[in-house]
């Protein structure tokens, strides 16, 4: 996606605006978040991650149309957007009338740029649930590396009557798993863990539920860290 500064671009070693989203779940055996990995052309290859992306220029004039006084609306917008394109979770109200082979048409019509995110949802009337988004982090990436970002973190529920597909371009895999697991595979090196991903999982980890996980960071003071 293009990132944006003035909606066309980015100044030079500045962190691009980026949005991530957890989803959530209940399994048997507690909560489960949904972990993707991402292929070798993308920034940070081969690490667990969650869906997400950049933002771009769409986002900023949906979101000023949706939710005109919420400086987070176009990171919101972004956040079911490529949530969307990424794993085909449509998350807005009224989504449950479309079909799943619909949904996979759209989705690969957004992905080929023959529709925008917009235009798909004043087609089918339906309005992105950007109210149901919990904002809980925002961490930037260290100057060292080559590309920067400057990513908010949501947490979203799973729609019970979906599933999740990765898009077999930008990612490779993707699962459900528990959070505790995941600091598992951090300390002994089964997938490549970065800070934001582990420390996301840290807070997921002591939660039995999703309504619980949920209510507890409705009420976190939003952080900003570096990864």
């Amino acid at each position: 996606m293009i990132v944006t500064d003035d909606h066309d671009k980015t100044r030079p070693g500045e962190p691009s605006p980026s949005s991530t989203v957890m989803l959530l779940r209940d399994g048997e055996d507690g909560i489960e978040t949904l972990g993707v990995v991402r292929n070798e052309r993308i920034s940070f290859a081969g690490a667990l991650a969650f869906p997400g992306g950049s933002l771009d220029a769409g986002d900023f004039i949906l979101a000023a149309r949706l939710m005109p006084r919420d400086p987070m609306a176009p990171y919101r917008v972004a956040a079911i957007r490529e949530v969307f394109e990424e794993t085909g979770v449509l998350l807005a109200h009224g989504e449950e009338r479309l079909s799943e082979p619909l949904l996979a048409t759209l989705r690969a019509r957004l992905l080929a740029g023959e529709l925008t995110f917009e235009r798909l949802l004043v087609e089918f009337d339906l309005r992105p649930s950007l109210e149901e988004l919990i904002y809980f982090a925002h961490w930037i990436t260290p100057e060292r590396f080559p590309r920067r970002y400057s990513t908010h973190f949501f947490v979203a529920d799973m729609p019970a009557h979906r599933s999740a597909e990765h898009d077999g371009d930008e990612l490779v895999s993707s699962f459900w798993m528990k959070p505790g697991l995941v600091l598992e595979w951090c300390r002994n090196g089964t997938h490549i863990v970065m800070p934001p991903t582990e420390q996301s999982c840290a807070l997921l980890a002591d939660f039995d539920c999703v309504a619980q996980a949920r209510a507890a960071l409705a009420l976190m003071q939003v952080r900003v860290e570096v990864g």
